[in-house]
């Protein structure tokens, strides 16, 4: 009695590749979103303290609710704005005036990325600063 050759099937293979293939794919699509945003959020707050610090340059005013209606206007109304000026060393009676920035950016992905340590808040801290000298 001889028995029939001994046959693997091919039945279950794509579910079981799938399944073992969708954690690291949807955890890679997550972290490439997230990039996404801490990349717009960075550049969106570069630009509002380089918007403040221009309107300073161009209005020689040190009114810090100026800038922070511009920073607000540029980078949104969860940006916070500090405005410094001290005494430049390098010109006589000049100015240099620094507009730091920074923004609590919420995670688009909610919850899944909080596994981490890095995004235990649930938000990505972007911090900008932008200097322009004022010569008399």
């Amino acid at each position: 009695m001889t028995h029939p050759p001994l046959v693997i099937s091919d039945r279950g293979q794509a579910t079981l590749e799938l399944a073992v293939f969708l954690p690291f794919f949807l955890l890679l699509l997550l972290g490439a979103i997230e990039l996404g945003n801490a990349w717009y959020a960075a550049n969106k707050v570069a630009q509002a303290a380089h918007e403040g610090v221009e309107h300073v340059r161009r209005t020689r005013s040190l009114s810090a609710a100026d800038v922070d209606a511009i920073v607000g206007s540029v980078a949104g109304p969860r940006a916070t704005s500090l405005l410094t000026s001290r005494p430049s060393s390098a010109v006589p009676n000049g100015r240099l005036v620094t507009v730091d920035v920074a923004l609590q950016s919420p995670l688009l992905t909610g919850p899944f990325l909080r596994l981490f340590s890095t995004f235990r808040s649930g938000e990505i801290k972007v911090e900008r600063s932008a200097t322009a000298l004022l010569t008399p």
